[in-house]
């Protein structure tokens, strides 16, 4: 991490204006008689004063924003996120080549939950990281199969398997290697297949949490199998925290909706996008949901103004009123026949939630009211004909 640019005191005199605001707060739930309400205010307070002073106390220049609650959060986050990319690269092998990319798109949008202060929505995507390298990273070899199976009674591995032996009936020696995310050697076991290739044996798991590497050798053949550990987490977080998750997931859900069904139109338009999707990242960041709320409306109306697909050929208008969908447009044809089309909605996860099947007349026009409710969200409906698409963008409050 760079060093921090301003010194602990400034950083402190900014915590002290950021307290004495909400100390504000704590006046004004007073004269309201709220009691109960200002006094688990300022236990928080206090809690979170003690918690950012002692991290000055402790590491003064760990920090180049200065310290707070949330970037003492960020700063365990990226530092879990760190040690795992450093353990694939450490453990890297021409069988997770192929995972890489997604790997390390995996680890942006983890980071991407952090800095926005999903930290709800980063705990799961950590998890789902270490399943990826324990499914991914392992060292795969023909010649040896083994599995590895954790027994919680006994708090032991037990790691059973065969070997493809050309020659049975001789027992061989086999080497298991265990190792810890920084590539230190945890524990050794040396022990003997059967004489038809068999493998059972079984060790003492390790108790702290972390990914292990379990490297099995035989002769001049290697392969390995990756054990989780997983952390004990307390899964409590703070209210702000999860009132936060919602509009964070929201903006990425637009960000994807808007590179699947939008991308054209968003590369033509990127000066208008780019700013507020700026503003709400950092809204996000600074947990200022007023600001998130309104730049997010804003970005809704942008997708639904910009990231039509148009064509002079054909051309489909969808909008939602009184909770019913109104689709029209019109196709030019070569033909003067009425035709059976279909018209695809996907909501903004993504997801096709509706086929509508209509039928234009002889001059290729249709209109068609639909009376269904969709969920709150913005959706892009989608017509295809032979190989011409157009969309258009609605929002359902």
């Amino acid at each position: 991490m760079a060093p921090r640019t301003t010194d602990s005191f400034q950083d402190t005199l900014i915590l002290q204006a950021s307290l004495k605001e909400r100390l504000g707060t704590v006046r004004n739930l007073v004269l309201k008689n709220d009691l109960d309400g200002a006094d688990n205010l300022v236990r928080k307070l206090s809690a979170e004063w003690q918690q950012v002073s002692k991290k000055y106390a402790d590491d003064p220049f760990g920090s180049d924003v200065g310290y707070t609650v949330d970037e003492i959060k960020r700063i365990e986050y990226r530092e879990k996120l760190a040690q795992l990319s450093a353990f694939a690269t450490r453990f890297h092998n021409a069988d997770f080549a192929e995972h890489s990319a997604e790997f390390e798109q995996l680890m942006q949008n983890a980071y991407d939950l952090v800095d926005y202060g999903n930290f709800v929505d980063a705990d799961v995507k950590i998890k789902a990281l270490r399943n990826f390298l324990s499914e991914n990273l392992v060292l795969h070899n023909k010649k040896i199969i083994f599995d590895i199976s954790y027994e919680p009674e006994k708090e032991i591995w037990v790691m059973s398997g065969a070997l493809d032996k050309q020659i049975m009936g001789a027992r061989q020696n086999l080497y298991l290697t265990v190792y810890d995310m920084d590539a230190n050697v945890h524990s050794t076991l040396k022990f003997s297949d059967t004489r038809q290739g068999e493998l059972f044996t079984q060790w003492y798991a390790p108790i702290e949490p972390g990914l292990y590497v379990v490297t099995l050798q035989w002769q001049d053949v290697q392969a390995s199998q990756i054990v989780d550990v997983p952390e004990k987490s307390s899964g409590v977080y703070d209210p702000d925290d999860l009132k936060n998750v919602d509009m964070a997931r929201e903006f990425e859900e637009l960000q994807s909706f808007i590179d699947t069904f939008g991308s054209s139109g968003y590369g033509a338009n990127a000066a208008k996008f780019d700013p507020v999707i700026s503003e709400i990242k950092t809204a996000l960041h600074n947990k200022d949901f007023s600001s998130a709320s309104a730049n997010l409306s804003e970005l809704r109306g942008l997708i639904e103004r910009y990231l039509p697909t148009r064509a002079p050929n054909a051309v489909i208008e969808a909008y939602v009123q009184d909770g019913k969908l109104y689709l029209s447009g019109a196709i030019q044809k070569t033909i003067a026949f009425s035709e059976d089309i279909y018209v695809d909605i996907y909501d903004q996860k993504g997801n096709r939630v509706d086929e509508i099947p209509l039928k234009d007349n002889a001059s290729g026009y249709f209109n068609q009211v639909i009376s269904k409710p969709y969920l709150a969200g913005t959706y892009v409906a989608q017509l295809e004909y032979h190989d011409l698409i157009v969309s258009d963008f609605f929002h359902v409050n």
